[in-house]
């Protein structure tokens, strides 16, 4: 059960994976728990990264909509 509350930290804050990395010594899962946080950093900047494309193209789509079937 710790497991997996540590890698939902590790997976929703990617800075606790990295303060648990360098400050646990006797943990055998802390490179887990360091590339948990890294996969969660590099989904976060994909995200961070296209939903702002994925907006203005659907805004983009619905404008032409409005303007072909609008008034």
């Amino acid at each position: 059960m710790q497991k997996i509350i540590l890698m939902f930290l590790c997976f929703m804050f990617p800075s606790f994976g990295f303060i648990y990395y360098f400050f646990s010594t006797e943990d055998q899962n802390r490179g887990l728990y360091l590339k948990i946080s890294l996969v969660s950093l590099l989904l976060r900047f994909i995200l961070v990264i296209m939903l702002p494309i994925f907006g203005i193209s659907l805004s983009f789509i619905i404008l032409k909509l409005i303007q072909n079937y609008g008034y």
